[in-house]
């Protein structure tokens, strides 16, 4: 199935989107572009259950967050290890860094996605790293 084929590289998406300690290994734009392209699940979550865009929040890699957030990964209910709401997270990220352009690209994604329809299946809260 669809889903199976996702379940073990989805740790791998996870953290070449996110550029989760990948220092300067971390793929490019195009190749997370290609990446998402070629149908590679934007909710899907690892061992812990953080999806990619927790992680992409944890460090602070706003392109990559944006980027996930315009190609319709769920944020919505993402809740950060210390239990602040990712969306929280991010608004006070850009109070202290309000010049940063990849954390302001982030917020304007975040501010154009529609709320969840009503019935449409939550994120769990994300695990603890």
């Amino acid at each position: 199935s669809t889903r199976r084929r996702w379940i073990a590289p989805a740790a791998l998406l996870i953290t070449l989107l996110a550029g989760q300690g990948c220092a300067k290994s971390c793929p490019d734009a195009s190749t997370k572009r290609s990446m998402l392209a070629h149908g590679a699940d934007l909710n899907a979550v690892d061992m812990a259950g953080s999806n990619a865009m927790y992680w992409a929040v944890f460090h602070q890699n706003w392109a990559a967050g944006a980027l996930l957030v315009e190609r319709g990964a769920r944020w919505q209910d993402v809740t950060m290890a210390d239990g602040q709401n990712l969306r929280h997270r991010v608004e006070a990220q850009l109070r202290s860094s309000p010049d940063n352009p990849a954390l302001r690209a982030l917020v304007r994604a975040m501010t154009a996605t529609p709320a969840p329809k009503a019935g449409a299946s939550a994120v769990a809260p994300m695990g603890r790293p």
